[in-house]
């Protein structure tokens, strides 16, 4: 009898930390984010390095929430538990938003089509002028873009000045694949996007496609993707608690895998570079 009751207090106890678990609610607008949660050996670098990130934390609940970008926006300004992996840094997230310490990196950004882009409009180091320059010269053409999302400070910028007729905004659905299907389609004429990403996309494709690529003149070589939560006293002590797991996971080898897997030999050793740059480790391009 007395065993019974011991294993019944043992048994309370544990429930009684489980419901003091705080809760918190991880937004992503990605599908294929959404079907990578948890799951071992996922197919690009966010959810990759995510899930490693997710199977260290212990003291806190985690529940994902699918939800639209547009309205992610409003969650991240108004509520005291919501976070979202992946983001970037700029100007208005950094006043309204918690970052964590840098979760992944992305090589950086880069102009994608399916035609070939004019030698006229690439400087001599091989970058785009300006996307102010590339609308010039080729006034009929449209850029594929997500509602609410940035490109950095820069890019931001830049698209900004682009007239309205030169825009396709997409919002609503997983853009990634959305993106890369309308290129594919020559229903657009350029999207942005990580290489990663892209070649992703490229791997899952039933037929071969070719595409064109250039950086853009002062955008960055490479990006830092965080976790951003609500400015609150939950998304304070839950960043903090972040922090002290990723400071561990930068360590490890499987981190670095999470990111190079996913990336051509092409990509690999520049990337490296600037992984070893970030993060103070001293890998090779053969991960070693």
């Amino acid at each position: 009898m007395h065993q019974v009751i011991f294993y019944l207090l043992i048994l309370i106890s544990f429930a009684s930390l489980a419901s003091e678990r705080q809760e918190i609610i991880w937004l992503s607008d990605d599908e294929n984010y959404v079907k990578n949660f948890r799951q071992p050996r996922a197919d690009n670098i966010d959810s990759d390095t995510n899930n490693l990130l997710l199977a260290k934390i212990k003291q806190y609940d985690i529940r994902l929430q699918y939800t639209p970008l547009g309205r992610i926006e409003k969650l991240m300004t108004s509520g005291d538990n919501y976070c979202i992996a992946n983001r970037l840094k700029n100007a208005t997230r950094i006043k309204e938003n918690l970052f964590s310490l840098p979760v992944n990196l992305f090589v950086g950004l880069r102009l994608y089509s399916s035609q070939a882009i004019e030698p006229t409009l690439i400087d001599s180091t091989g970058e785009l002028n300006s996307l102010h320059d590339l609308f010039l010269a080729k006034p009929e053409n449209v850029l594929l873009v997500s509602r609410g999302r940035s490109y950095g400070d820069i890019l931001d910028q830049q698209v900004g000045e682009i007239a309205e007729k030169n825009l396709y905004v997409l919002s609503g659905q997983s853009y990634i694949q959305a993106a890369f299907e309308m290129l594919a389609h020559n229903r657009v004429d350029y999207i942005i996007e990580y290489p990663a990403e892209v070649t992703m996309m490229l791997r899952k494709h039933p037929r071969a496609l070719n595409v064109n690529s250039v950086s853009i003149k002062g955008s960055k070589n490479y990006v830092i993707g965080y976790l951003a939560c609500n400015k609150s006293a939950i998304g304070q002590k839950f960043i903090d608690y972040v922090n002290t797991l990723l400071k561990d996971l930068y360590q490890s080898e499987a981190f670095y895998q999470a990111h190079v897997r996913h990336l051509t030999p092409a990509d690999v050793a520049v990337f490296t570079r600037y992984f070893n740059q970030e993060f103070a480790t001293n890998y090779t391009s053969a991960g070693n």
